[in-house]
């Protein structure tokens, strides 16, 4: 009897032990009611009290809007609460089951009309802007408006995420100086969080985030007493802007004085030439601006100087040749007082004096004399003859001896229909050579197939009918050598007079009864009237109304009589002044 009770007694204590321990293992099993609460725009709403009808103990919002609960018994339900003065939630409540796991419960948060009712917003009003950039060891001032109590406290955010205080309690007047730090990492995600020290709720954050890089700087040209003769280039450089473009602009006296450049890579260094036309000053500055980013802008740290540069511009460049007996234009600027000097010189030898004084007008037409010694190391120096002004060519350059036409050669040459022009040339290799006629470039017709190559021929200018007006060359080629050629350097014009073109060579007869022709041009009027003289007097009427076509013809009369002293006269009916008589006699026998 007392095993058996005892045995019965122990195994009840047994089960409610086995029953204890359920228990508490069942008590041990709990999870976590988490969540964050934020308003319409994402931003975190710290200071939101969520009571879970007393199943669980109340929670508020921390700084980045979040709550977490713990003890949520498995399988039990749990209605979240959120409240603030002066805000409404959506949704206004929400009932979770809890199961195997932890439950996030999320709200959004919007003022109540009766909140905001008569009352500024909490707003931070600076850094908001897009593209604002900051740089260490810079104060700049944040400010606010709309909150209510004596104190706010000033935070820096990486985003919406705490980095480091700005002030605790700073008296809440709006407006607040931070020093940014040395030692402040460069982003491009900050933003500044403003909040009452008094009222929990009213917090607010930057609209858009804002960087921190180092300052964007323009470094040359910056130092000061810096001067820039006209016409050279200079090398501008910058760091730290952000952005793929930059714009460069100049000013003097503060005063908009043109763009450098509107946009050029963001590579640091832009090469620009002084414009020759420079004002002449001393209180020029550059800007450098980020197209991305306007905030980065710098100007020159001190007023820079554009100054005159006294300069041979022709011939400077390298490897030019002037020829021997060609036409070249020498030019200059900028030196001081009326006239200039102009020498030549061979390596640092004078060959000889240009211009002893000339006009300071900054161009001389100087024909290189055809005595002229061939050389590699010929330079012009140009110096003010009232002045301390003086300057070189910057390159040597060639005078050669090469295949030349000198003449006509000349700008404004222009030769009459019927007269002779002497065209010369020099320097071509030995050989006969050929002289064509080009017009526009093309060839017009070849003068002389072959010729001496004496430098000298005389061309009778006909009168051809496509033979008047501008655009003629010369050309003179070497006849072994077709390669060896060269062209008068300018155009030059054939002017139409009146003209007896033939009979005009001296001992030329003509026979009675045969037909002889007459030849004339740059007659005007529809009619002419030909005469025959004889020692100078009116001997016969050959036609007192031809039409004006430039030929006729005519059989002297077996009456005729025989003499060598004969001469054609042609007049313009509609202008008599308009005549021409033949230069040379001729015989009818």
């Amino acid at each position: 009897m007392t095993i058996a009770r005892s045995a019965t007694v122990s195994c009840a204590m047994v089960l409610v032990a086995l029953a204890l321990a359920a228990g508490f293992a069942c008590g041990d099993e709990t999870h976590t009611i988490f969540g964050t609460v934020t308003d319409q725009d994402g931003v975190p709403v710290p200071g939101v009290a969520l009571s879970f009808h007393e199943a669980l103990p109340s929670q508020t919002t921390d700084d980045d809007g979040n709550y977490r609960v713990s003890g949520a018994e498995p399988g039990e339900s749990y209605t979240v609460v959120p409240a603030k003065s002066g805000m409404s939630f959506s949704p206004e409540s929400r009932t979770v089951t809890v199961g195997s796991g932890d439950e996030q419960v999320d709200f959004v948060a919007r003022q109540t009309d009766e909140a905001t009712k008569g009352r500024l917003d909490p707003r931070v009003n600076y850094p908001s802007d897009p593209g604002i950039v900051w740089h260490r060891n810079q104060s700049y001032k944040i400010t606010w408006s709309g909150f209510h109590g004596t104190h706010v406290r000033i935070e820096l955010r990486r985003n919406w995420f705490f980095q480091r205080l700005i002030s605790a309690s700073t008296p809440n007047d709006g407006q607040f100086c931070w020093a940014v730090p040395s030692g402040l990492t460069y982003r491009d995600d900050y933003r500044v969080r403003v909040s009452s020290t008094s009222d929990a709720s009213e917090i607010d954050l930057s609209n858009n985030v804002f960087s921190v890089r180092p300052r964007a700087k323009l470094l040359f040209p910056s130092d000061p007493g810096l001067e820039f003769p006209r016409g050279v280039p200079v090398t501008i450089t910058w760091q730290n802007f952000n952005g793929t473009h930059v714009k460069i602009e100049n000013f003097y006296s503060g005063v908009y004085d043109g763009t450098v450049t509107a946009s050029t890579p963001n590579d640091g260094s832009y090469t620009v030439m002084v414009p020759a036309d420079a004002q002449i000053r001393d209180d020029y500055r550059l800007r450098v601006t980020s197209l991305m980013t306007p905030a980065d802008s710098d100007w020159s740290n001190n007023d820079f100087a554009v100054v005159a540069n006294p300069r041979v511009l022709n011939p400077s460049m390298w490897g030019m040749t002037w020829k021997r007996g060609s036409i070249n234009t020498i030019t200059w600027a900028d030196f001081a007082g009326a006239k200039v000097r102009i020498r030549l010189y061979k390596g640092r030898s004078l060959s000889r004096t240009i211009s002893a004084s000339t006009p300071n007008d900054g161009s001389f037409v100087w024909k290189v004399p055809a005595s002229q010694a061939p050389g590699t190391d010929y330079k012009i120096c140009i110096d003010s003859t009232t002045a301390a002004d003086r300057d070189w060519s910057n390159n040597a350059f060639k005078i050669a001896v090469a295949p030349l036409v000198t003449y006509p050669n000349a700008p404004g040459i222009a030769v009459d229909h019927g007269s002779l022009m002497w065209i010369h040339w020099q320097d071509f290799p030995p050989g006969n050579v050929r002289i064509s006629l080009m017009r526009w470039g093309y060839l017009h017709d070849e003068i002389a197939t072959s010729t001496a190559n004496d430098g000298v021929f005389a061309w009778k200018v006909l009168a051809y009918e496509d033979l008047t007006g501008n655009g003629f060359k010369m050309r003179v080629t070497s006849v072994p050598h077709l390669t060896v050629h060269d062209h008068s350097d300018s155009n030059f014009t054939v002017t139409s007079v009146p003209i007896v073109l033939s009979p005009n060579d001296k001992g030329v007869t003509y026979s009675r009864g045969s037909k002889m022709f007459i030849w004339y041009s740059g007659f005007t009027g529809q009619y002419v009237k030909i005469e025959l003289l004889r020692g100078g007097a009116l001997e016969t009427m050959i036609d007192a109304s031809a039409s004006n076509t430039g030929k006729a013809s005519w059989t002297p009369p077996a009456t005729t009589p025989i003499a060598s002293d004969y001469r054609i006269r042609i007049t313009s009916v509609s202008a008599p002044t308009e005549k021409d008589v033949s230069d040379h006699n001729f015989s009818i026998d």
